[in-house]
């Protein structure tokens, strides 16, 4: 098992530790959402990154999913954010003529791939 990291070793200090505007905006924009500075000071900032869509049938689980997993971060002490990525579906015609939707494959997956990436990086 890997030793804890000390608050000022974390990734998540740079964005609410040092005293500077971008610290502070970062500060502020999470007050803003209701989260006091005990709830993310000296805790790791964990990204939750989901698809979850109402025109993605296949991705409805997402929903509920992520916020089990925001539970466990917070028991783990952590702090959760949940962040959106594009939901890739295509429709598949079936033999009614009907269309149904069902996420898009492979390549398509490099492309929300490429669209998490800067997301999840900040």
């Amino acid at each position: 098992m890997t030793a804890r990291k000390k608050p000022a070793e974390l990734r998540s200090n740079r964005w609410y530790g040092p005293n500077d505007m971008r610290a502070f905006g970062h500060r502020s924009r999470t007050a803003q959402m209701g989260y006091s500075r005990a709830d993310y000071q000296g805790k790791p900032v964990i990204a939750i990154i989901n698809t979850w869509s109402d025109i993605n049938p296949c991705h409805s689980h997402f929903r509920q999913r992520a916020e089990e997993v925001k539970r466990g971060v917070w028991q783990a002490g952590g702090f959760p954010v949940e962040m959106p990525a594009i939901t890739l579906v295509r429709a598949v015609p079936e033999a009614d003529d009907d269309a149904l939707s069902q996420p898009a494959r492979d390549g398509d997956r490099g492309a929300a791939a490429l669209a998490i990436r800067p997301t999840a990086a900040c």
